[in-house]
């Protein structure tokens, strides 16, 4: 069919002119130009569509790739975690038994050492009542001879106040005595004294009132 179509084509440019000729050669090749525009065209549109889907292809393979990456990253992480957990748990395994055997040697230490404290307590306790005991039979023992002392003090002060009082009942008599003896010895020296005096006075007016011979 191609053969055929070149020889009409053949045949009808032999019967063209050489200006019908050239027009239709020019038309031919403006018509191949424009299918060969057409057909770059559409290849350019094609190529361009396919880029835009090759390129939305490649974003959606290049997030399910990064969403793999992320799963792949974080089923790591989530292993490294794991590993770290579970070196952890040992770790606060052999720690919590360790803190649990420290902690049952201090309550064993301190049930001893409340078991001595209340040891202690009682031995002290005993020692402080028969202090107390002691002290309260001391202080009775003091207060007995307190009293027996204040009495016996209580007597001799009486007795010196007896004694005194009687002292000063003779010392005062004696001392009225001396008072009245010497009340009378100075009545009788005054009496005396008046009387001398009376006796000089009368001597003197006497000798005064006497005339004188010459």
């Amino acid at each position: 069919m191609g053969r055929k179509s070149k020889k009409s084509i053949a045949n009808k440019l032999a019967k063209m002119s050489d200006e019908e000729r050239a027009k239709y050669i020019q038309k031919k090749a403006d018509a191949e130009e424009e299918i060969k525009r057409r057909r770059e065209q559409l290849i350019a549109t094609f190529v361009k569509n396919k880029l835009k889907r090759e390129e939305g292809y490649g974003r959606l393979n290049l997030a399910k790739i990064n969403q793999h990456w992320h799963q792949l990253l974080r089923m790591q992480k989530c292993k490294h975690m794991k590993e770290e957990v579970g070196h952890l748990k040992k770790w606060i395994g052999r720690v919590y038994i360790l803190k649990e055997k420290t902690i049952n040697n201090l309550i064993d230490e301190l049930k001893e050492a409340e078991t001595q404290l209340q040891n202690s307590f009682q031995t002290h306790a005993i020692r402080i009542n028969k202090l107390i005991d002691q002290h309260n039979e001391y202080m009775k023992k003091m207060h007995s001879q307190y009293e027996k002392d204040r009495e016996e003090l209580i007597e001799t002060l009486l007795n010196e106040n007896r004694n005194v009082m009687e002292k000063f009942l003779e010392s005062r008599k004696f001392l009225k005595c001396i008072i009245y003896g010497n009340d009378e010895k100075l009545e009788r020296n005054m009496k005396e004294n008046t009387e001398k005096h009376v006796k000089n006075l009368t001597s003197i007016v006497a000798n005064v009132c006497m005339p004188t011979y010459r």
